[in-house]
């Protein structure tokens, strides 16, 4: 039987847009807030939010920067509980290349108690429930 090429073009299209169910995927929920040490802000470093125990959940990381973290629109936390960890180094000191350093080179030592940088040793954990929309949180760490 012989279709008109429009007609099958209608039928190709209507076919391949009923394919596509307009769900952008599991809810992502931003997360921003502050990070300290000793009362004092971690200002440079990273964050990370690891998935435990039955979320399905990605890990994500987000900068510090002035003390304060903000995961990116598209990257926000889905719903579950997270273990946090937090990197802060050293910055390489003023005046000195930092393509000089080579990778065999300390660039930093830990700013903050390495027990911070590990999920297995870190005690910070996140809870995101369905009903979140954005969250606010911040981590006050110590010795």
């Amino acid at each position: 039987m012989w279709y008109p090429p429009s007609f099958l073009a209608i039928i190709l299209a209507a076919s391949l847009l009923s394919g596509c169910s307009g769900n952008a995927g599991p809810k992502q929920v931003p997360v921003s807030g502050a990070v300290e040490y000793n009362g004092q802000p971690v200002t440079t470093g990273t964050i990370g939010f690891s998935p435990v125990e039955t979320t399905q959940g990605k890990a994500v990381s987000a900068n510090l920067v002035d003390g304060r973290y903000e995961t990116a629109p598209d990257q926000g936390l889905e719903v579950g509980r997270y273990k946090v960890v937090v990197v802060a180094m050293e910055a390489i000191p003023e005046g000195v290349d930092p393509a000089s350093v080579s990778s065999s080179t300390p660039k930093g030592a830990q700013i903050i108690p390495t027990k911070y940088s590990h999920a297995e040793t870190s005690d910070l954990e996140i809870d995101i429930t369905e009903s979140d929309s954005q969250v606010e949180k911040d981590f006050k760490l110590t010795d």
